[in-house]
């Protein structure tokens, strides 16, 4: 730490030639009754040459200094003046008060003595330092810059001296860190305490100021710092050579124990906030809580990528079933963290075929789950004698829907083409399900065909080509992979990536940020921001008791997206509307969904 001093001025009197017969006149201006003659007279003035008051002379104090252990007091006259030998000497001169004045010259051998020297007394310099103590106590490493605190450094300060100092518990002074007497310098402190020599125990720094001119034994400005040193260490610290103390031992060789940070998680999907903590004698790395990118699953350490969605559930990297939301009645809407709720099922075998709430695992038992209404709505197993016995069951007992069974690319075998074909001179789309199935299809060429109540309003069902009670979508910038159409709300997903909707956004089904009852034409799916959803690989959906539907997407990255009703929790904890009645219902966006995985579901029944 550094601070530059105030220049003194240093006023040397040297010689000219004398005039005896003006001594006795300097004596009467002096009002000094001994000859002056050989003598050198000095006057004190107020800055500017402004005479003292009677009041100043009387608490004037003058000092002269022949010699270094040889300081004489000098009794100042009625005018301020004081005799002094013909010599080198040094004189201080102080007025104590409110405004407080010093002043000091050096002399010589040549001094003149033939006239009365003027000497203008000044304001004092102030200079106030301190220590700052850090709240665990002074450590040996520690940086001066940061500890020594400069509270008031002005005017002329040569006079003062600073002190540094370690006193053990019986007040006894055992080093001195630093001593300093100020010039006309920059005052530089040591960077570091040098404690190698101190042995281990409990001391005080103490840093003190003194007025070296006008009282050596009392300091102006005092303050301390404890300082505790070590030697030996426990099992959970070491050493530390730099601070002559014990500190804990670090994780990671960067952050010490009890130390809390912030870092990106192992895949950057997220932030967790970590502390560094004491297991076992060691040091640990430890995970207190995170936050993961919208659309990844939170999982007890890091955020999780879906490979499989099935409307409300998703097959996680990790082999878990996560699955939220409720399904809790019109007239009994509930709050919002229980509209949020989620779970997370986890299982012993690989997971071979997934659906909504049902799973086939590699050694083909299927396990099903169902929401258990209550005072706190919870997935639970199905019982084994309600549980479906092979996957077709699965599909018969709806947790599969049999038309996005067919229509949907899935890694499970359930892939379906339908083929443009021609029965008895009509074009059909083979095999036709029902229009209770599904009211849109894809063709083996990307087509979408849609039953006429769910083709875009904006084109007729007469202006397009009819594939026995299908109709061709027309619009699409290019060909499609799948479709879903749950409710009154149709989407299909693009072959690049992107999804387009129409139809019903009374609920927000078709995801397209605008607050349009119905869209009557090809739209993009959007986030609140007006952004593209891009990089969907599979879309899925529920329908709500009023036949409202949510839809969900699936990006190549493994993150899920929602939109659309929220009558049932389905957007987790996305963004809702409100219906007539300002019940939180909705939304009209893309709205990412990240479902925490907060509660795992007991171990499945034996089959």
């Amino acid at each position: 730490m550094k601070f530059k001093l105030a220049a003194l001025s240093m006023s040397v009197l040297v010689g000219c030639h004398s005039l005896s017969n003006r001594h006795d006149t300097l004596a009467v201006q002096c009002d000094i009754g001994s000859k002056t003659q050989n003598k050198v007279l000095l006057k004190f003035t107020n800055p500017g040459g402004v005479a003292l008051t009677p009041a100043q002379v009387a608490q004037l104090q003058v000092q002269y200094q022949s010699a270094p252990d040889m300081v004489q007091t000098m009794q100042p006259s009625s005018q301020a003046c004081v005799a002094l030998p013909k010599s080198a000497g040094l004189v201080k001169a102080r007025i104590n008060g409110k405004l407080p004045l010093t002043g000091e010259v050096s002399l010589d051998e040549k001094a003149a003595t033939d006239t009365i020297h003027t000497v203008e007394l000044e304001a004092p310099g102030v200079l106030e330092l301190g220590l700052k103590c850090p709240q665990q106590g002074l450590l040996a490493a520690f940086d001066l810059q940061n500890i020594v605190e400069v509270k008031k450094a002005q005017g002329k300060l040569s006079r003062y001296v600073v002190y540094i100092n370690i006193y053990n518990s019986a007040k006894e002074k055992v080093q001195t860190l630093f001593t300093k007497t100020l010039h006309d310098e920059i005052l530089s402190l040591p960077q570091r305490f040098d404690l190698k020599n101190l042995a281990e125990g409990t001391y005080k720094v103490e840093m003190s100021v003194f007025d070296n001119y006008h009282d050596k034994s009392i300091p102006t400005a005092e303050s301390h710092c404890p300082l505790t040193v070590r030697h030996t260490c426990a099992k959970d610290e070491d050493f530390d050579p730099s601070t002559v103390s014990c500190i804990p031992r670090l994780c990671d060789n960067t952050y010490r124990v009890g130390s809390k940070w912030t870092e990106s998680l192992a895949l950057k999907r997220g932030e967790g906030r970590y502390e560094c903590k004491q297991v076992d004698e060691k040091a640990k790395k430890t995970l207190l809580s995170h936050t993961c990118q919208g659309g990844y699953f939170k999982s007890s350490d890091s955020c999780l990528a879906a490979t499989e969605i099935a409307g409300n559930c998703a097959l996680l990297e990790n082999g878990d079933a996560a699955c939220w939301g409720t399904q809790l009645a019109k007239d009994n809407y509930p709050l919002r963290n229980d509209i949020n709720y989620q779970t997370a099922f986890r299982f012993s075998e690989k997971i071979t075929k997934f659906g909504k709430q049902c799973v086939q695992l590699e050694s083909g038992k299927i396990h099903c789950w169902e929401l258990i209404m209550g005072d706190n709505a919870q997935y639970e197993y199905l019982p084994t004698s309600r549980a479906p016995k092979d996957w077709e069951g699965v599909i018969a007992s709806g947790f599969v829907n049999p038309g996005q069974a067919c229509s949907e690319l899935s890694a499970f075998g359930l892939d379906c083409q339908f083929k443009l074909t021609e029965v008895n001179g009509q074009k059909v789309l083979a095999p036709t399900p029902t229009s209770a199935i599904n009211k849109c299809l894809v063709d083996a060429e990307g087509q979408v065909w849609c039953l006429s109540n769910a083709l875009p309003t904006s084109q007729s069902a007469s202006a397009s080509l009819a594939a026995g009670p299908y109709y061709k979508v027309n619009g699409l910038p290019e060909p499609a992979r799948h479709t879903i159409s749950d409710g009154y709300s149709y989407c299909a997903l693009l072959i690049g990536g992107k999804a387009m909707c129409w139809g019903d956004n009374d609920a927000g089904g078709v995801g397209s940020n605008a607050s349009d009852l119905n869209v009557n034409k090809l739209s993009y799916v959007v986030d609140a921001k007006g952004r593209v959803l891009d990089g969907i690989r599979r879309l899925t959906s529920t329908q709500d008791g009023n036949s409202q539907a949510t839809i969900y997407a699936l990006t190549e990255d493994g993150r899920a997206f929602a939109w659309g009703s929220n009558l049932d929790g389905m957007l987790a904890n996305g963004t809702p509307g409100e219906d007539d009645e300002g019940n939180q219902l909705f939304s009209r966006f893309a709205v990412p969904v990240m479902v925490e995985l907060n509660k795992f579901a007991p171990a499945p029944p034996a089959q």
